[in-house]
């Protein structure tokens, strides 16, 4: 059985290893990833790749650092319910979004090497602590496409199979409607009326308001008169933009229909009804990706394994997730030291996890406990002051 590693001093018999994660996914719904937008529309991210013959083509990936930052997070989520705390907004910043730089240049090592020990996930995903660089063990490789277009930057082994396929046939475009609303006249009775309703002390206030902004105004506008010369008056020049669909009069606004309300009530007269279409990858495309651990212990591989277990109870990548977009098959397959070892960790319906993988998580999870034990059982201060660079 594994031992836990002690949050005080580095074993002598510790070692470290090297990890290569091969990752294979397949979409079980498309997938929004978006490189650029035009207008509601939006498209997908396109990288170029020079292709065999050293000419150059725009191939669909699914960003590297994206799914870091997602791994990160669940990675940091796991930490926080195994241990059972809340954190201060440094603590916070540090664990979820890598802390920022800031203060006066101080170098302190052994704070580096204490909170490698203590926390390994940030010795795993680096850190900036004050004027510090952690830097990170875990380099996450670009999504491809299995298909020809990514031919030269896929693994040999996928050629074959890349080689019959281009991703642009497995593109899709979806469109959606977002309807306004207070426009449906089932909905309304759940929508206050400000003109028939609003209370009288609303109204008085609101008028207040409105001799306060007119009086701001004229005197805005003489300021300038006296400037400028001759200018507008204030209502012509600021306050009287007609809103879309009908003419300006001064403190209301009068609708397509002829029906008046005052400006302060109408307020929110945006349009909320709007029509946008995204492009996406559509289910069923396969991707590879890369995950590299470099000199990591077998704690902090137990701290990716425990990330990934996370991020298996919603395996969702991409934008749109809210609508189901982006849930993703994984299969990974692994190297140690260079050597070649069979399957790593499956997510699909159910998690999966290799003996290998099995037994990082269960060191990692020792390493908790023995940090709950040795710290925060009665007092979790020193842990929190240690993430917010105390």
């Amino acid at each position: 059985m594994t031992t836990s590693t002690s949050t005080n001093a580095t074993p002598a018999n510790e070692t470290h290893h090297v990890y290569r994660l091969d990752g294979e996914a397949i979409l079980r719904a498309p997938l929004s990833h978006i490189g650029e937008s035009l207008g509601p529309d939006s498209f997908l991210a396109e990288h170029r790749v020079v292709q065999p013959d050293g000419s150059v083509d725009e191939v669909f990936a699914y960003s590297g650092n994206a799914f870091r930052g997602q791994l990160r997070d669940c990675g940091a989520r796991y930490l926080c319910e195994r241990l059972g705390i809340v954190l201060p907004l440094p603590a916070f910043h540090l664990l979820f979004s890598g802390g920022s730089l800031y203060g006066d240049s101080n170098t302190n090592v052994e704070r580096i090497r204490t909170l490698r020990r203590t926390i390994p996930l940030l010795s795993l995903f680096g850190a900036a602590i004050q004027t510090q660089m952690m830097a990170g063990k875990l380099r996450s490789g670009i999504w491809w496409p299995i298909a020809r277009e990514a031919a030269t930057v896929l693994p040999p082994r996928l050629h074959e199979e890349a080689k019959g396929r281009s991703w642009r046939t497995w593109t899709m475009e979806a469109s959606y409607s977002r309807m306004d609303d207070a426009r449906n006249d089932r909905l309304r009775p759940h929508l206050i009326d400000p003109a028939l309703t609003a209370p009288a002390a609303l109204a008085a206030a609101l008028a207040t308001a409105k001799a306060t902004t007119d009086a701001a105004d004229a005197a805005r506008g003489a300021e300038q008169a006296g400037l400028f010369g001759d200018a507008p008056a204030p209502d012509a020049r600021q306050r009287g933009r007609a809103p879309k669909g009908g003419k300006a009069t001064n403190g209301t606004a009068t609708s397509a229909d002829g029906s008046t309300e005052p400006k302060a009530l109408k307020g929110n007269d945006k349009p909320q009804q709007m029509r946008y279409t995204v492009e996406s990858m559509a289910p069923g495309s396969r991707f590879w990706h890369r995950i590299d651990a470099l000199d990591v212990t077998e704690v902090e591989m137990g701290a990716l394994v425990s990330a990934l277990s996370t991020f298996a109870a919603s395996p969702h990548i991409g934008g749109m997730s809210r609508m189901g977009y982006g849930l993703v098959d994984l299969h990974y397959t692994y190297s140690k030291d260079g050597q070649e070892q069979g399957s790593f960790l499956t997510v699909g319906d159910t998690l999966t996890l290799s003996a290998e993988a099995k037994r990082c998580e269960d060191a990692y999870n020792a390493h908790l406990q023995d940090l709950y034990d040795t710290y925060l059982d009665t007092n979790a201060a020193p842990i929190t002051a240690l993430l917010g660079g105390q």
